[in-house]
């Protein structure tokens, strides 16, 4: 990241209430960036366009034609790393991608949706998903051309906020899904700042 830090004096945070700690939520939220960040972010292209992407979610939120992934940062995984000099620190994160099948979808108590993304553990699984809390769930859609089949785009259908305890080998992460982010969360963002948020502009 360049060293670039983020003074979260100058971050402005809202949950869509009421906050309900477990697998069916409600757990999502917003941070709206201060504007010399957005800057740094425009200028790096690491921007993901909501507006422009809620065109191309399915009603249900996940594309037949796709596979789907949850990705984020391990905390077991994160950590100082040794570097030369007294005045130096420095830390690793590691970032996990991992496939899934979405299940049990559902609405809970506030009418948000809710799903689960079930997979294998494996050997070098992580023993908790803590840090995930926040990551995209991604529906990931493949095409064929005369070289073979590629990555034709990737649309955010979810956000992990919760995870299971192991069961018969599988895990689960729970998600809120496409309607919970592009109409609940997004019509409030839009109502907070109007003047900010239209459909040729990132938001988020």
């Amino acid at each position: 990241f360049q060293r670039q830090k983020l003074q979260m004096s100058h971050v402005y945070t809202f949950v869509i209430e009421p906050y309900a700690e477990g697998p069916n939520g409600t757990d999502i939220g917003f941070m709206r960036l201060p504007m010399d960040t957005v800057g740094w972010l425009k200028a790096t292209n690491s921007f993901y366009n909501l507006h422009r992407s809620r065109r191309f979610v399915p009603q249900h939120g996940i594309s037949e034609n796709a596979y789907t992934a949850v990705v984020g940062a391990i905390d077991e995984w994160t950590g100082p790393i040794w570097t030369p000099g007294p005045e130096r620190r420095a830390k690793t994160f590691n970032t996990l991608f991992r496939t899934g099948v979405c299940q049990n979808r559902r609405s809970n108590a506030d009418g948000l949706d809710v799903a689960d993304l079930t997979f294998d553990e494996l050997e070098n699984s992580p023993s908790t998903y803590g840090g995930m809390s926040g990551g995209g769930i991604w529906s990931i859609i493949n095409a064929q051309n005369g070289k073979g089949e590629y990555v034709d785009s990737q649309i955010l259908v979810g956000v992990a906020f919760y995870e299971s305890s192991i069961k018969a080998g599988h895990r689960s992460i729970h998600f809120h899904g496409a309607y919970s982010i592009y109409t609940k969360l997004l019509s409030e963002i839009c109502e907070r700042w109007p003047s900010e948020t239209n459909a040729d502009r990132a938001v988020g």
